[in-house]
C-alpha cells in the first residue's frame, strides 16, 4: 500500500514537472505565430525594403541592366556627341524630344517582368513559402522598379543639363517641370507594365505586350479618337506629350518647323520648279512616281492647311491624369497578384 502510494506520488510530480517545462513554450509559440503574420506596419514597411533591395540587386545582375545601360548611352551620344561630328552642336531641348521614350523602356525591361519572373523561374516556390505577406512582395517590387526607373531618368536629365551648361551656359527650369512630369509618366507606364506582368506567364511575352501597348496601341488609340473629334485628354499618350512639349525651345522649334512647311507648300508651283530634279531623283526617274509626287504636291493648298500649333501643356491636369492612370493600374495588378495562384 505504501509503495502503492509513493508511485503515484512520484507520477504526480512527474507530471507535474513536465507540465512546468511545457507551459514556458507557449509564448514562444505565439510570439513565433504573431511574427511571422506579417500583419503589424512596421514589420510590413521593413519586409517591403528587402524585397526592394533584392529587387534591384537583380536588375543589376541581370541582362536587361546591360541591355538597357546600353541604348541609355547610345542615345545620349547621338544627342549630346554626334551633332558635332557633322559640324553641327548639340541642342539640350532635343533630350526632353525623347525622354518619354526613354522612361518607356525603363518600364517595359523592368516592371513588365518583376512579377512574372518569380513564376516563370519557380522562385515563388521560396519567396511565398516564407513568413512574408504579399503585400510586401507587392510593395517592394513597385518601390524598386520606380526607384530604377526614376534614378536612370534623372541620370538622363542631368546630362541634358550639364549639356545646357556647356553649349549655351545656361539652365532652363523647363528641364525642372519635364522631369516632374517624366516621373509621372514613369509611375503610369510602371503599373501598366506591372498589371500586364501579373496576368502572363512568360517574361518575354510581358516585355513585348508592355511595349506594344505603350509605345503602339496607345498611340493609335488616341489618333482614332482624335480622328472622330473624340476628346482625348484623358489618354495617357496625350499626356506624356507635356514632358517635351512643357520645354518652350522645344515648343518654339517645332512651331518653327510646322511653319517652314506650310510656307513652303504655299507656292507649289515655285516649290516644283527649284525641287523637280531632286523629286526625280527621289522616285528612281520612275516617269509614272514622278509624275503622281508632282501632282500630289501641286494639289496642295496651303491656305486650307491648318497644321496647328504647339501650345504649353496643362501640367497640373497631365500630372494628374497620369497619376490616375498608374493607380487604377496598380490597384488591378495588385488583385491579379493576391489572387494568383503558383
Amino acid at each position: 500500500m505504501a509503495e502503492t502510494t509513493e508511485e503515484s506520488v512520484n507520477t504526480v510530480g512527474t507530471e507535474t514537472a513536465e507540465t512546468k517545462e511545457t507551459v514556458p513554450a507557449e509564448p514562444a509559440v505565439k510570439k513565433e505565430t504573431k511574427r511571422s503574420g506579417g500583419i503589424r506596419p512596421a514589420e510590413t514597411v521593413r519586409q517591403s525594403f528587402v524585397v526592394m533591395k533584392n529587387e534591384i540587386k537583380k536588375f543589376f545582375s541581370g541582362k536587361r541592366m546591360l541591355v538597357f545601360s546600353l541604348i541609355l548611352a547610345a542615345i545620349i551620344f547621338v544627342l549630346a556627341v554626334a551633332p558635332y561630328l557633322v559640324g553641327s552642336e548639340a541642342k539640350p531641348f532635343m533630350f526632353v524630344a525623347v525622354a518619354s521614350l526613354v522612361v518607356l523602356m525603363a518600364s517595359t525591361l523592368f516592371a513588365s517582368i518583376c512579377i512574372v519572373s518569380e513564376y516563370e523561374e519557380r522562385t515563388a516556390l521560396i519567396v511565398f513559402t516564407r513568413p512574408i505577406s504579399k503585400v510586401s512582395i507587392f510593395t517592394g517590387k513597385l518601390l524598386a522598379c520606380l526607384l530604377v526607373t526614376i534614378g536612370f531618368t534623372f541620370l538622363y536629365y542631368l546630362v541634358a543639363i550639364l549639356v545646357g551648361l556647356l553649349v549655351e551656359q545656361s539652365f532652363s527650369a523647363d528641364m525642372m517641370v519635364s522631369f516632374g512630369l517624366a516621373c509621372a509618366y514613369a509611375f503610369a507606364t510602371t503599373g501598366i507594365a506591372m498589371l500586364v506582368s501579373s496576368l502572363l506567364k512568360k517574361a518575354s511575352t510581358s516585355t513585348i505586350i508592355t511595349f506594344v501597348i505603350l509605345a503602339v496601341i496607345f498611340m493609335a488609340l488616341s489618333l482614332v479618337l482624335n480622328a472622330a473629334s473624340v476628346d482625348t485628354s484623358w489618354m495617357l499618350y496625350d499626356c506624356a506629350g507635356s514632358i517635351e512639349n512643357s520645354s518652350s525651345e522645344y515648343r518654339d522649334y517645332t512651331n518653327e518647323m510646322l511653319d517652314s512647311v506650310v510656307s513652303m507648300l504655299s507656292d507649289p508651283e515655285t516649290f516644283l520648279k527649284q525641287n523637280w530634279q531632286q523629286i526625280l531623283i527621289d522616285n528612281g526617274y520612275n516617269p509614272l512616281a514622278f509624275l503622281t509626287q508632282v501632282n500630289l504636291v501641286w494639289g496642295l493648298d496651303a491656305g486650307s492647311m491648318n497644321l496647328g500649333q504647339v501650345t504649353e501643356p496643362d501640367y497640373l491636369h497631365d500630372t494628374l491624369v497620369m497619376i490616375v492612370w498608374g493607380l487604377v493600374a496598380l490597384v488591378a495588378a495588385f488583385v491579379m497578384f493576391i489572387r494568383r495562384e503558383f
